[in-house]
């Protein structure tokens, strides 16, 4: 019965033209995000300290946070257009309690015995501070965030019990104090400074029983050489010819006709593959139509399709264009 239901299954998918959409391989597709305000939209060098209480992985983490392809970080404070400054710190909420239960088992052989289950749990006030200062050494904005912490652990061996129970203060320290400084950080990005985005975008081939799309397909394979270059011109003679194919394939769209050869599916592709064009090449305004348009025919494309559309709402809500 299963064979005949499949057999039919798979007749039905060869007459009504089915196909698959495929990616053919991912890129990482950076994108600058600007800030909202302009205040510091000449600043360059970037200068940051922090407290002795703050580890040295939390200063770290905002130095990787940096859009590398606008700032620099310097050395010497009297270079710097604007200076960060950060604190952390780390407080005992609740002291540390220790607590013993003991409860009676049964092994395999029908023995009882006695185990006791040593507990330790402590809760914590995790703070975060970045201030931040121009050139003149005014300070323009502080932000600081703050969270708590409950923790316990418990283990039949009391000295084993009390040793994990740090690792896992250590890791949650870490942990909040990196969420906590990465908060103040962005809450200063989005007014001030431009973000390094990324988005995860691949070009598309049509796989189909019924019709053949190497016109396509081969129009795809350009576009994946071209992102391969990393130039993201559209001076290119190839990449010119296959966005030909694409638009003109895409105003021969039938909405209609879910087993036409350029059915909705198919459309979608094409105003796609041109909206990854234009935003690689950083077009974000023609990127944005295109997406669009791509999103009116099939919404459920492939996930890159929902990865521009987003990316271009980012760009779009800080005036990018």
């Amino acid at each position: 019965m299963k064979k005949h239901l499949l057999a039919g299954f798979l007749a039905l998918s060869f007459v009504s033209g089915a196909q698959d959409v495929d990616p053919m391989k991912y890129f990482m597709i950076e994108y600058n995000v600007p800030p909202r305000t302009q205040d510091f939209s000449s600043a360059r060098n970037f200068f940051i300290e922090a407290s002795n209480s703050t580890p040295f992985e939390i200063k770290k983490a905002v130095e990787n946070e940096i859009n590398p392809n606008y700032y620099l970080i310097v050395a010497d404070p009297s270079l710097a257009d604007v200076r960060l400054q950060i604190n952390t710190s780390s407080s005992n909420a609740s002291p540390k309690k220790y607590s013993a239960t003991t409860e009676e088992k049964t092994d395999s052989k029908g023995k009882k015995y006695t185990v006791t289950n040593h507990k330790y749990q402590a809760s914590y006030k995790y703070s975060a501070m970045i201030e931040m200062y121009n050139a003149q050494g005014q300070i323009v904005r502080s932000v600081i965030e703050n969270g708590n912490s409950t923790l316990e652990y418990t283990d039949t061996d009391m000295t084993r019990a009390d040793q994990k129970f740090e690792d896992k203060r250590t890791k949650d320290e870490s942990s909040w104090l990196n969420s906590l400084i990465m908060k103040c950080y962005m809450a200063l990005e989005n007014d001030y400074f431009y973000a390094l985005e990324t988005a995860r975008l691949a070009p598309l081939e049509l796989k189909s029983r019924k019709y053949d799309y190497t016109d396509l397909n081969e129009a795809s394979t350009t576009v994946l050489l071209w992102m391969e270059g990393k130039n993201y011109s559209l001076e290119n003679e190839p990449l010119k010819k296959a966005m030909v194919i694409f638009q003109e394939t895409a105003g021969d769209v039938n909405k209609e006709e879910r087993k036409a050869r350029v059915n909705s599916e198919v459309g979608a592709l094409c105003d796609y593959m041109l909206a990854l064009v234009y935003f690689c090449s950083k077009d974000y305004a023609k990127a944005n139509e295109l997406i669009l348009a791509s999103e009116s025919l099939d919404k459920r494309l492939h996930s890159s399709q929902e990865a521009i559309k987003d990316s271009c709402k980012k760009l779009k809500d800080k005036n990018a264009f």
